[in-house]
């Protein structure tokens, strides 16, 4: 468990604020090392690293009001190896 998000929610819950925590797998941006996404591909039960838009789309979803009950959340967007 991440300890700041499970610290942060409850204290700042009182004041509607919300804290999640987003983890991000092997995401095919131009910061991975040259070979690192083409290397974890076959690994990964889908068979392709995430897009930044994958990623994006959930952290979207925990801003929109659909999340409103979501709080101290930690949401893996990943495939494990």
């Amino acid at each position: 468990m991440d300890i700041e998000t499970a610290g942060l929610a409850p204290e700042v819950a009182g004041e509607g604020m919300r804290v999640n925590c987003v983890r991000p797998g092997i995401t095919d941006t131009e910061i991975q090392p040259p070979g690192r996404v083409e290397q974890a591909d076959p690994k990964l039960p889908i068979g392709r690293a995430a897009e930044a838009h994958e990623v994006a789309s959930v952290i979207l979803n925990l801003l929109s009001d659909d999340s409103s009950y979501v709080s101290g959340a930690i949401v893996d967007v990943a495939a494990s190896l």
